[in-house]
């Protein structure tokens, strides 16, 4: 019996044990008109009484957006923030360009979180959306609840040692930045961070600090058996250990592994079944982030209990019960070949996933 096989015994047996209620799903009814789903947001904080949530859906094919509908949802609590948006069918294109713009408002009526996600007018749901926190303009808003730092203890844990590395790094990062850029390196899209003569660089595999290097009109920096250097604004070079140098170039997007860690993330694997992503996020009080089928579909799970032992995870969601095991093991992505210290066991109700990830 191969360690795959055990994993997923382990999985299988730790869902049973939970014993869930089974619910019935909710009829698809495909309803004309109706555009459903739900918004929800990642940091720690509560809306304050009579917070409100609006919802635009947006026809972006003109030269102007065109308004199709507009919702208020007042008094809006805590998320996630379920809604059921109605629009007048006969106004609508299908073959047109939509989105639906979401705001989160303090009672004040300022800003606090805000989103824009595209939609499918041919699909009744959408999938979950997150909303993005805007920088605070009024005094109403409700401030992140901050917890006294822990006391220092020794531990050995291997997982531990990890995780506290990959804060390090990241407290590296966040010091008197000068420079953060995005480059898409062949297929590997990087975030560097300049720091005077210092440098963080974001892999998908790892994070790993370089120190700048004297060199004539070249920006270089190296450490680790990696090196990062640019001669010209548009065009960089990244070289990596056993591999030919790879030609950089400025990427629109960020890296993913980046977005992920600023949005609190601590830990992220990635598999091939097909495409899915898992990010953890919240040691105190862990949210599960689940990006399936190439990204067509989302789930989020707020009931996460860590396994004593530190290695795994059982999460439910109406609907959904996942158990996920993590492996400190050596694992190649299957599709790029990347090796991560990681991997994943993930049995989401009767489906059996593998990944390869970090700790951020």
């Amino acid at each position: 019996m191969n360690a795959r096989t055990v994993a997923i015994a382990v999985l299988a047996a730790l869902l049973a044990a939970c014993q869930p209620a089974e619910e019935e799903a909710p009829p698809d009814h495909a309803a004309p008109g109706i555009l459903a789903g739900s918004a929800f947001y990642f940091e720690r904080i509560s809306m304050p009484e009579d917070a409100s949530l609006e919802l635009v859906l947006i026809d972006t094919s003109g030269s102007t957006d065109r308004v199709l509908t507009r919702a208020v949802i007042d008094d809006v609590g805590s998320p996630p923030y379920p809604f059921e948006l109605q629009y007048d069918p006969a106004g609508v294109d299908p073959a047109n360009s939509h989105e639906l713009w979401l705001t989160l408002y303090m009672p004040d009526g300022s800003a606090r979180f805000s989103a824009e996600a595209p939609v499918d007018l041919s699909r009744r749901e959408m999938q979950q959306v997150r909303l993005i926190a805007l920088e605070p303009d009024s005094e109403t808003v409700v401030e992140e609840e901050v917890e006294p730092a822990p006391e220092a203890v020794e531990n050995d844990d291997a997982d531990n040692d990890d995780a506290d590395e990959a804060a390090q790094t990241g407290r590296e990062k966040q010091a008197d930045l000068t420079e953060i850029s995005d480059w898409q390196c062949g297929d590997i899209r990087i975030e560097i961070v300049i720091d005077e003569d210092d440098a963080v660089l974001t892999l998908p595999w790892k994070d790993q600090v370089l120190r700048q290097l004297e060199a004539a009109s070249v920006s270089r920096f190296a450490g680790g058996g990696i090196a990062f250097w640019s001669d010209a604004p548009d065009t960089a070079t990244l070289e990596l250990p056993g591999q030919e140098p790879i030609q950089c170039h400025p990427s629109r997007l960020p890296s993913p592994w980046a977005l992920a860690r600023d949005a609190g993330s601590y830990f992220r694997a990635t598999g091939n079944e097909p495409g899915w992503v898992l990010e953890l996020y919240d040691r105190n009080n862990p949210v599960l982030r689940l990006e399936l089928d190439g990204g067509s579909r989302e789930l989020l799970f707020d009931t996460v209990i860590e396994d004593p032992d530190g290695d795994g995870y059982i999460a439910e969601s109406p609907g959904n019960q996942a158990g996920i095991i993590l492996i400190r093991e050596s694992c190649r992505d299957s599709m790029v070949g990347w090796e991560f210290p990681y991997r994943v066991e993930m049995l989401l109700n009767d489906r059996e996933l593998s990944a390869c990830g970090r700790y951020l």
